[in-house]
């Protein structure tokens, strides 16, 4: 212990004492360096040994000294060839033309650059040095041969260190091709390293050609397999049979790559029998059981976890270019129509306005419609409208006063004045009434018009918000796995249970979510099922636990990896008087996703119709955020239902937390809600923006807080009866939890309450602790 303590010392002091970077830069070099000793190493047709310069060609040209020195190391050390002074010759010459033409950005960025540098100098020394020879045919073809194996090399090269350096999530067909062939040549320099007939060099490759097999089934089989043939058969003067026999076992091992381990090994064995039985030479079969076995013993006691990170990097080409082509496709069409439903609610929002305003102006006074109508054919209206003329209007003005306020009217509201000179006095107040209770009723159906045109616009802009969210997530999907899909299909037929959908797809941090739909499933049958364990056996990842949402005749299954957080909750409630209907109201549910939601909704007043306005609010939220809706658009949504609803008021407030379990992202969402207090770091935080609740306006302001939590943070919830009578000592008493667990705090948080509250006073109250821990 003593001397661990010692190390961990040093090596911090050594980390004080020289720079990240520096020490960044160190080990870049050494690895280049290392590498290139043993890739020098590698014989090709028995003779030649162009790799080292090819690799010089290719690496990045801050690390080309000690790639050049390694190079020249490799080439120095014992060799079963006699390497000579030549290929020294050549990775100076390819040392000297890089850092001449280094400025030449054109030149130097062309992907052609290293393989023709590679391939020039190679053939120039060749012919240079054995000039003697040139006469000879068949040395000339072999220079030229090995000038294009190094040419290529180096092509290979550069594609496998620029993966390396752009540090992607996902391996293409071609990419790994790259990668592949540039691990045997590196490996074909222990080809020679053998005990007794073994070679570590073919049991090496042997174990690279399974572990693909098995991880990335045919596809990677017959790659690793192929390249690994060809590589290996270019050691010898003559093709051996390791070409044939790795080519056919990687594509053997890939085919049965969905039974386990073992039969992968043995697949590859028997097809390694098969192919070394042609040579007719004993040693070779045996030598190639031998390599097999030692292989497949290593494999299987592989840790699975370096399997399962190396699937989950690998992606079909075809099939990815093919899904972003689908994708791209998808999202063009959805946001094109989200934009069209968004213009069609503007242009219905302005056409409303625009009538509004012109029924405005079209309206008609009862008084005036019924001058025309009764007066318009009397004798004395010359005398009303001309020597009375004043008179006339003021009794006009204050009926028309009397019919706004009581809606009717009768003849003794008329100046004894007007009576004695009207002769059509009983006529002309029914007349009055009837216009006046005609142009009411049409005014309330205009209203009730504009109101169904402004619904149905919001719902057009609505509809526009969702598509844009399906728009958003679409965008973050980087990958959907097909084949997955299909053997998760497979399996699960197997156990009697026939899935209609199953979606498999990978976001742009690389993590898998699993969506299943299947249809006339027993709940029973499902319980039987440990699903996370099932599932991530066959996806060869740890999935968390599923979200299991049934509907109706359908059954919606979500699952994503194991995330990095585990939430603690606790929830404590008291209701008012001690009743049995509490107006606060609660839901917490997995997305499926590696979200963790809590909605806390609290209903107007106390008793059974808030129960009823908190509850609803909770389970319509539930089911919008389910359905892939973001937090704002639902609450839209939510709150367009709750004024439809009912022709009373109806008020709910919506408190809504969540935070994603991987990252540790929290966003807290805000209508009408009282505040939340956050303890971030030691450090608390008051969560508490302005807004209203839900149910009053038609437009309502979703208050939001983002932030991003980690091991140890804590957040509390209330509801408004909480802190009836402030919250100063709320955020003491939450300053101070500690160890306590979140259930226990929240019970005695409630027991504070109500042992402090006013004996006069009483309210429904809830109490959310929450605490966020590493798994």
């Amino acid at each position: 212990m003593k001397n661990q303590n010692i190390i961990t010392t040093t090596g911090q002091n050594i980390k004080n004492f020289i720079p990240a970077e520096q020490i960044k830069t160190i080990t870049e070099n050494a690895v280049y360096f290392i590498l290139s000793v043993f890739i020098s190493k590698g014989v090709a047709f028995g003779m030649y040994v162009p790799f080292g310069t090819a690799f010089l060609a290719a690496v990045p040209y801050k690390n080309m000294v000690f790639s050049l020195i390694g190079t020249i190391v490799g080439y120095i050390l014992p060799s079963e060839v006699n390497i000579g002074i030549r290929y020294i010759s050549t990775a100076i010459s390819i040392f000297a033309i890089r850092w001449t033409l280094n400025d030449l950005s054109k030149i130097v960025q062309n992907k052609l650059y290293a393989p023709i540098i590679s391939f020039a100098t190679t053939i120039a020394t060749g012919l240079a040095i054995n000039i003697y020879n040139i006469t000879d045919l068949n040395r000339v073809v072999m220079y030229l041969a090995e000038a294009l194996i190094s040419g290529f090399s180096s092509y290979f090269f550069c594609k496998s260190i620029y993966f390396f350096y752009q540090k992607k999530t996902k391996i293409k067909q071609a990419e790994l091709v790259y990668l592949c062939l540039t691990v045997f040549i590196l490996i074909l320099s222990l080809m020679s390293v053998t005990i007794g007939y073994v070679s570590l060099g073919k049991v090496l490759a042997i174990l690279v050609i399974i572990f693909c097999a098995r991880y990335l089934g045919v596809v990677g089989g017959s790659i690793a397999g192929i390249s690994a043939g060809v590589i290996f058969g270019l050691t010898f003067k003559e093709p051996s049979y390791v070409m044939g026999a790795y080519s056919f076992g990687g594509l053997m091992a890939g085919f049965v790559s969905n039974f386990g381990r073992v039969p992968c090994c043995l697949s590859f064995l028997v097809a390694s029998i098969i192919i070394s039985i042609q040579t007719g030479d004993t040693s070779v079969i045996i030598s190639g059981i031998y390599e097999v076995l030692i292989a497949s013993i290593v494999f299987i006691f592989l840790r699975d976890d370096i399997g399962d990170k190396f699937s989950c990097l690998f992606s079909s080409q075809i099939s990815q270019e093919r899904q972003d082509g689908i994708k791209n496709t998808v999202i063009m069409r959805l946001d094109f129509v989200s934009k069209a439903l968004s213009n069609i609610s503007e242009s219905i929002s302005f056409v409303s306005e625009k009538l509004s305003q012109i029924g405005q102006n079209k309206q008609k006074d009862a008084c005036l419609a019924s001058i025309d109508k009764v007066c318009s054919g009397c004798g004395l209206k010359t005398f009303c409208f001309d020597e009375k003329n004043v008179d006339t209007s003021n009794t006009f003005s204050q009926i028309n006063k009397i019919l706004n306020h009581s809606g009717k009217i009768n003849k003794d509201n008329f100046p004894t004045s007007f009576i004695s000179r009207c002769g059509r006095i009983t006529e002309l107040t029914n007349t009055i009434n009837d216009f006046y209770k005609e142009f009411s009723e049409k005014k309330i159906s205009e209203k009730r018009a504009l109101e169904v045109r402004n619904f149905i616009s919001e719902q057009f802009s609505e509809v526009s918000l969702l598509l844009t969210d399906i728009v958003t997530e679409i965008k973050n999907y980087d990958f959907f796995d097909i084949d997955l899909s299909k053997k998760i299909k497979l399996e699960l037929k197997k156990l009697s249970i026939t899935p209609t959908n199953v979606c498999c797809r990978y976001d742009k941090l690389g993590r898998l979510s699993i969506e299943i739909e299947i249809i006339d499933v027993e709940k029973d049958n499902l319980d039987k099922i440990n699903l996370s364990k099932f599932l991530s056996k066959i996806s060869l990842k740890k999935l968390d636990l599923p979200h299991i949402n049934h509907d109706k005749e359908i059954c919606r299954i979500q699952l994503t990896e194991k995330p990095n957080f585990k939430l603690q909750v606790g929830v404590a409630q008291h209701v008012c008087k001690n009743g049995t209907l509490c107006g606060d109201n609660y839901i917490q549910f997995n997305d499926g996703m590696g979200r963790i939601i809590f909605i806390l909704s609290d209903g107007m007043g106390t008793g059974g119709r808030a129960a009823v306005e908190g509850a609803m609010a909770c389970k319509i939220m539930e089911n919008l955020i389910k359905s892939g809706m973001n937090f704002k658009t639902a609450a839209k949504i939510t709150n367009s239902i709750l004024l439809i609803k009912s022709e009373d008021e109806f008020l709910a407030t919506l408190d809504i937390f969540c935070v994603d379990l991987f990252s540790g992202n929290l966003n807290i969402f805000k209508a009408g809600a009282p505040l939340t207090l956050l303890n971030k770091n030691n450090k608390i935080i008051r969560c508490e923006q302005s807004s209203l609740p839900i149910g009053i306006l038609k437009e309502i302001n979703v208050a939001e807080y983002n932030d991003i939590i980690t091991n140890g943070d804590k957040v509390l919830m209330v509801s408004d009866g909480a802190i009836s009578h402030g919250d100063t000592w709320l955020n003491d008493i939450f300053e101070n939890w500690k160890e306590e667990d979140s259930q226990s705090f929240a019970d005695s948080v409630i027991n504070k309450i109500l042992h402090d509250k006013n004996k006069d006073f009483d309210d429904d109250i809830t109490v959310v602790a929450m605490k966020l821990s590493e798994c």
